[in-house]
């Protein structure tokens, strides 16, 4: 086994991440908050500002509780690259 291999073995599918789950139905709320007001009758008035408190201590705790990084498949990982400009090893 390589040490390439190695790495991504220690590593759990993105799907399989709480920390990026919580993030996406905190972004789906406020999303649907600001754009359709369908929660208006469900959250209070000051929504955003408990968005803006909890979420980071929410965060934080995933953060503390993590045990391994995220594996993202290969086409991602080159296009993250070209993104940041930085050169994708050959396999």
């Amino acid at each position: 086994m390589t040490a390439s291999s190695n790495v991504t073995a220690l590593k759990k599918p993105w799907h399989r991440s709480w920390t990026l789950w919580v993030n996406l139905l905190a972004a789906v709320l406020v999303a649907l908050e600001t754009g359709l007001d369908v929660l208006r009758q469900i959250v209070p008035g000051n929504f955003y500002l408990y968005v803006a408190l909890v979420l980071p201590l929410i965060n934080a705790a995933l953060r503390v509780v993590t045990t391994q990084g995220l594996h993202l498949p290969a086409n991602v990982n080159t296009w993250v690259a070209r993104l940041s400009g930085r050169q994708e090893d050959a396999p």
